[in-house]
């Protein structure tokens, strides 16, 4: 999910090498680092297309030690980590049209909805939670293309993934909802950058000026700051995602890929060498070392071209674009996203892909996505990743193909009504200067991504075959 607020070179070099160095260890490194790692399974809803993982929220004493597990979509779109909670009021049902921005206010409370008609799963129970209020915080955030609103209260509490835990981290209870769930997930682990926070202070919301955010450190950055503070620790500040690809209807409760916490998923799940590039600033923002990271945006162009294309990794982008006379959109800023399913691209690139189904998708004017044939044969699409850019024209680089078993995707978001219907993985993002593309969780099922806030960067690798 992205959470919009108001308010390239590429090195092929094997990832093991940075974070072996990063842990300041000349002997034993392989050990060491995976000794270092915290892996949490990952399961998948909405037909195998969302990631979730279950998120611990410690209790206070007298109860269960354990804590209440929410289960919570792995949102690397967004940075705020919340439950919802039991006596939350559901103030309605998003618009059924997606791709479009919400405002981030709430309808009025005389237009509430009984909490079933929101569909979370099982929700916190705040008489037995351990939690701080910030009484000067409130949450309000608004998630697209999903169209999705929530308001709730700022409070710290002790927060466990993958056995790791924050015992003081400022999270979010959520209040007051405009969602349309899948009847599992009732939280969300943000796993973004600090600036990009939704907490409000409650004294400037509604006012005629400019409402002004709280920042604070999410869940990853508070864990990776409390681990670098103690003595011998090895912990290195990246978390690598990998998704699997499951038949539609598999619970979420079964493995569905795994999220490591402090270094590389197990080389069981990639092959060949990582390609990393540098995390961007967002277009309009300053870009100089003192304005701060939000998203984890990239330089990139699509490729496309018909049904069966194939290519080959052994050579580069330019020599594939030339030599099987594929198509490349210009060049574009985009956010890696694993809690949106469909991949957004400029229009001047989604229009010719989804008419290169065969046969073609068709517009849904409705729900603003392409509907295709669910047995229809997939376009070749790719991303260039790590191309150098001048101009808005990309040399080098490395393609990185969707798999065309990724390129329909039947029920997307979970849609009522929808369940039966097939959806283009490839939606319209506009024009680029007007809207934010996307690289949505149906690309990320072929790939290992590491996310690395310690150099800034993002570290792309092929999965294995499965």
């Amino acid at each position: 999910m992205h959470q919009p607020r108001t308010s390239s070179h590429s090195a092929a070099t094997p990832i093991q090498t940075y974070f072996t160095a990063q842990l300041e260890h000349d002997t034993k490194q392989d050990k060491q680092l995976q000794n270092a790692v915290s892996s949490a399974i990952t399961g998948t809803i909405f037909s195998g297309v969302y990631p979730v993982v279950n998120v611990t929220w410690g209790n206070k004493a007298g109860e269960l030690p354990t804590g209440q597990t929410i289960v919570s979509y792995i949102d690397t779109g967004s940075s705020d980590t919340f439950a919802v909670s039991n006596k939350f009021v559901c103030q309605g049902l998003p618009d059924v049209k997606a791709n479009t921005f919400s405002d981030d206010t709430l309808p009025s409370v005389g237009g509430s909805l009984p909490q079933s008609a929101c569909n979370f799963g099982p929700l916190y129970d705040l008489s037995r939670g351990n939690f701080t209020n910030i009484t000067s915080q409130e949450l309000r955030v608004a998630y697209m293309p999903e169209n999705e609103v929530l308001n709730g209260s700022m409070v710290y509490a002790p927060i466990t993934v993958g056995g790791l835990t924050v015992p003081h981290q400022q999270v979010a209870i959520v209040e007051e909802a405009v969602w349309l769930g899948d009847g599992v997930a009732s939280g969300l682990l943000g796993l973004s950058f600090p600036s990009v926070t939704s907490a409000m202070m409650r004294s400037t919301y509604g006012s005629v000026e400019k409402p002004q955010f709280a920042e604070y450190d999410p869940f990853f950055t508070s864990l990776s700051k409390q681990n670098k503070n103690k003595k011998n620790s090895t912990m290195a500040p990246v978390f690598t995602l990998a998704i699997d690809r499951v038949p539609p209807g598999t619970p979420h409760w079964k493995s569905a890929g795994v999220l490591a916490l402090g270094g590389l998923v197990p080389a069981t799940y990639y092959t060949g060498n990582f390609t990393s590039v540098p995390i961007e600033r967002l277009s309009g923002t300053p870009n100089d070392p003192s304005s701060a990271l939000s998203f984890y945006s990239t330089t990139v162009q699509v490729v496309f071209g018909p049904p069966g294309t194939n290519i080959s990794t052994a050579v580069s982008a330019d020599v594939s674009l030339k030599s099987k006379n594929l198509t490349a959109s210009p060049a574009f800023q985009t956010i890696v996203d694993s809690g949106t399913s469909p991949n957004f691209v400029p229009v001047v690139a989604a229009i010719p892909i989804n008419n290169l189904f065969d046969p073609p998708a068709r517009f849904n004017q409705t729900l603003n996505y392409f509907v295709v044939d669910c047995d229809a044969k997939a376009p070749f699409v790719a991303y260039r990743i790590g191309g150098k850019t001048v101009n808005g024209v990309a040399t080098g680089g490395v393609l990185m193909p969707m798999d065309p078993r990724d390129m329909i995707v039947r029920s997307l978001n979970g849609l009522p009504g929808y369940e039966n219907v097939c959806f283009s993985a490839i939606a319209n993002g506009g024009e680029v200067a007007e809207n934010q593309q996307i690289i949505g969780a149906t690309w990320q099922r072929n790939y290992v991504l590491a996310y690395d806030q310690g150099r800034n960067m993002i570290h792309f690798a092929n999965r294995r075959p499965y």
